[in-house]
Formats: structure tokens, sequence, C-alpha cells
């Protein structure tokens, strides 16, 4: 006979639903012995037994290490007439020509994820 319930990070669960997001499948569990609800979790973290639910719950728990970033971010203005200004994101040259132009952070990043063409006659390019 099988238990009743399994185990979420250490702790006894009842799978009330599983359910599909695209194409990863989650389960909304209620704790064993509160009733406590716990909505949208992957059913790998899910586990048969208390030990493989706490390896599971100490390797979520360890963050991975993010590599420092070396690379400057450069950023090609181009207005009309074809004039190439160049800049450090976020250097102080970069937020001077920003603030003379009346350009806005938002349209700037729109521009650059290609959502939009141009920003107040702008191309707006990394190099």
């Amino acid at each position: 006979m099988t238990k009743p319930y399994r185990w979420y990070k250490g702790e006894p669960v009842i799978m009330k639903r599983v359910y599909y997001i695209g194409n990863q499948m989650f389960t909304r569990l209620e704790h064993f012995y509160t009733k406590k609800v716990i909505p949208a979790v992957d059913v790998h973290e899910v586990k048969d037994t208390r030990e493989e639910s706490l390896e599971i719950a100490s390797d979520l728990q360890e963050e991975p290490k993010q590599e420092e970033q070396t690379q400057v971010n450069k950023i090609k203005f181009t207005d009309t007439d074809g004039n190439e200004s160049v800049f450090e994101e976020n250097s102080e040259e970069y937020q001077k020509f920003v603030d003379d132009n009346k350009l806005k952070d938002e349209f700037i990043g729109r521009v650059l994820d290609g959502k939009i063409n141009k920003h107040k006659g702008f191309n707006i390019e990394r190099v």
C-alpha cells in the first residue's frame, strides 16, 4: 500500500491538481497536516521520499554564481543627418546626451529590443 502523501522540501504534501503551462507540468499542493495550499510547483520537485525532497530543497537554495561582466556596452546614436555618436551605456556623457535630446530610457530600450525603429529621429543600436 502506498502512502497518501508525497514530499516537497522535506514536508509531507498532497497533490491536489496537476496541470500544464506551456510544455511544463505543475501541481497545486496541500500540506498534509496544516492544509496550507502551495500553488504552482514544478512536479519534478515533488518526491516520494523525504530524503529525496531534502536533496532537491538544498539544490534549490544554492544560487548559481553569475560571472562578472567585463564587456562594456556601447550604444550608437545616428540622427537623420547621418551624424553618429557612440557612448558607454549609463556613462555621464550618455546621460548628458539623453538629457540634452530629451530621450526616454523606456523608448531607447524599445529601439534596442527591435520593437520600434527610431526614437525622436535617432536610430539606436548596440556596438
